[in-house]
C-alpha cells in the first residue's frame, strides 16, 4: 500500500527532521471514518459513522457498530468485525 502523510495525535501533520512523516495511514483512516459527521467532507458530504453524535443521542452500541460496519464497507473494506468495550473502539477489517 503507498504511503500518506501521517498525523500527530492532535490531527497535526507529523513533521520529523524538517520533513513531512510518511508511512501507513490505514488506522488513521479508519478513525477518520468513525469520527467524522457528515457534512465533514466536501467531496463526500454522506460519509461518516458520526460515533460521537450516536452517543451524544444516546443511540445503542448497535447502532453505533452498525454505522460504523456500514462506513468502512462503503470504503472498500470486507469482513468487518466492530467491538466497543467502554470508550474504546476496536476494528478488524480487510481493505479489498
Amino acid at each position: 500500500m503507498a504511503g500518506d502523510f501521517l498525523l500527530d495525535d492532535e490531527g497535526d501533520v507529523r513533521i520529523e527532521n524538517g520533513d513531512f512523516v510518511i508511512g501507513d495511514a490505514e488506522a488513521q483512516h479508519i478513525d477518520d471514518l468513525i469520527y467524522s459527521f457528515k457534512g465533514d467532507w466536501k467531496e463526500h458530504p454522506l460519509l461518516g459513522a458520526e460515533a460521537q453524535r450516536q452517543l451524544k443521542q444516546g443511540n445503542s452500541l448497535t447502532k453505533l457498530k452498525k454505522a460504523i460496519k456500514t462506513e468502512l464497507e462503503n470504503d472498500g473494506y470486507s469482513n468487518v468485525d466492530v467491538t466497543i468495550n467502554g470508550d474504546e473502539i476496536y476494528i478488524n477489517a480487510e481493505r479489498t
